[in-house]
């Protein structure tokens, strides 16, 4: 690379890092040359253009420190799509929440904010085996978004879809303890895990998987006449579902265990 080239390359850096200091300065300091106003158009500018970092500059500004007008909503709207959009859900989140705590209902905001504090918390949510923190968090947010808006046309719909998915996130978490315990031979301990997925997610798509296993362990345990009841119980709740033929299998060879032991008990 020649020497000319290299001091080029040097301008050029020099400029576009004296040009975004420049522009942070501005946009920092929009209050001494611009009106409330014409800073939010500004602010909207920038976040139409996907300058979310400026955007929220600017909105978080005006919705913490001007007088209360027309679009102070808007902005901390805005602000808090500019942080949705950044992929910070943990600053979403607390915008949303404050739109959700100030707002009233009637406010057509305040319904977007409700569904958006959800949407954030189940972006936070980690998979099953970690702390399920968010997804409680998502699910109570989902929740009280249904029962502020049950027949909602575009909303609701999704809102009961995350609510059963993270319903189901909660049930898996049990459901694989379960699992690892029967891999462990210890079926006691693994129908304890089976029995809260059934009792405490019932609606849930992991409540098919825990009933099936729940009835594994009683065969493991040879315990014929409770597994017999499991599986029936399975094919009555879920005769439908991805163990249906397993369960109809079991059936059957419970069945031949059991007239082992009825042949036995005569000799």
């Amino acid at each position: 690379m020649s020497k000319q080239l290299k001091k080029f390359l040097i301008l050029c850096l020099i400029n576009v890092s004296v040009l975004a200091y420049s522009c942070g300065e501005n946009l920092y300091n929009l209050a001494n040359n611009y009106t409330p106003r014409e800073q939010f158009e500004i602010g909207k500018r920038h976040f139409a253009e996907k300058d979310y970092n400026g955007a929220k500059i600017i909105f978080d500004r005006l919705s913490r420190y001007n007088i209360i007008s027309d679009f102070t909503d808007s902005a901390q709207y805005l602000l808090a799509e500019s942080y949705f959009n950044m992929h910070d859900f943990i600053l979403a989140q607390s915008e949303y929440n404050r739109m959700v705590t100030n707002l009233p209902p009637g406010n057509p905001l305040f319904k977007i904010a409700m569904f958006k504090k959800a949407e954030c918390y189940n972006r936070l949510s980690p998979n099953p085996a970690l702390d399920q923190a968010y997804t409680m968090g998502a699910i109570k947010a989902y929740n009280d978004f249904i029962e502020n808006y049950p027949i909602d046309t575009v909303w609701t719909p999704m809102a009961r879809e995350r609510f059963v998915e993270l319903r189901d996130k909660l049930a898996k978490k049990d459901l694989d303890a379960g699992i690892l315990y029967m891999k462990q031979r210890d079926y006691e301990s693994a129908q304890i895990y089976f029995d809260d997925v059934l009792d405490s997610f019932p609606d849930t798509p992991s409540a098919s998987r825990a009933l099936f296993h729940k009835g594994e362990c009683f065969i493991k345990a040879r315990n014929y006449l409770k597994a017999k009841e499991m599986f029936n119980n399975y094919l009555t709740l879920f005769p439908d579902k991805e163990f249906a033929a397993k369960s109809r299998e079991r059936l059957a060879e419970i069945e031949i265990e059991i007239s082992k032991i009825d042949s036995t008990s005569y000799r």
